[in-house]
């Protein structure tokens, strides 16, 4: 089935804000089988949206989102655009290298600081928010592309392992802006550590983590700024 008019109205809004926000040649719109069912389907650099019974989000590394038609979802979709437009951004602006797009991205919200190689890793990037509900973390950089995000807190999450470099650092980088630009939470179970973002849809995970004897736990944290 189609999707009713006012959703069509409402993704029509949504493609005009992309093509506002990333112009007109960064936006794609199609129609998915336009010869039985007129189900609209938008992609912007990094992030693709389809209008059908829900508002369903696609991320560039995979992450899935379904948004219902109401006026939060609507807002939400409308509000990940504009994530997206910051993100482009900071990666366009910050200074070449890890650390310089950490920093670029904290701003003057806390400190980031490069210290010599440990271990079998390059680089090590180590990031202390100023606001104490914030999470701190440290980044090791190894250059054949692999990049461990970690933190007494988050735990030990590993990117680019069997991957390009770019894919690496692009997948911690999607953690690090989540964590630093809009908090969230981390879950705790016996299966291991899961990180929620700030609405509490999953992110991440869950990776290995301390098995837990009793009931699960959830720590909420919040953005740097």
């Amino acid at each position: 089935m189609p999707i009713p008019p006012h959703h069509e109205a409402i993704f029509r809004r949504l493609t005009d804000a992309a093509r506002k926000a990333f112009g007109k040649d960064h936006v794609s719109l199609t129609l998915l089988d336009p010869d039985t069912d007129r189900v609209p389907s938008l992609e912007v650099p990094g992030l693709s949206f389809i209008g059908e019974q829900w508002i369903v989000v696609t991320f560039a590394g995979g992450r899935r989102l379904e948004l219902e038609w109401n006026e939060p979802g609507v807002d939400r979709a409308f509000s990940l655009l504009e994530r997206r437009q910051r993100r482009m951004t900071i990666d366009k602006t910050a200074p070449e290298g890890p650390a310089g797009w950490i920093e670029a991205l904290v701003g003057t919200y806390g400190r980031v600081t490069v210290h010599a190689p440990v271990a079998e890793f390059d680089l090590e990037v180590r990031v202390v928010p100023d606001r104490s509900s914030a999470l701190p973390f440290h980044v090791h950089v190894r250059y054949d592309g692999n990049v461990v995000v970690e933190g007494s807190q988050l735990r030990w999450w590993t990117f680019g392992a069997g991957r390009s470099d770019d894919e690496g650092m692009a997948a911690a980088k999607d953690l690090i802006e989540q964590v630093v630009l809009y908090g969230g939470s981390i879950r705790r179970t016996w299966r291991g550590v899961t990180l929620l973002d700030e609405h509490g849809d999953h992110f991440s995970g869950p990776i290995p983590g301390p098995r837990l004897p009793f009931r699960p736990q959830r720590l909420h944290f919040r953005a740097y700024s």
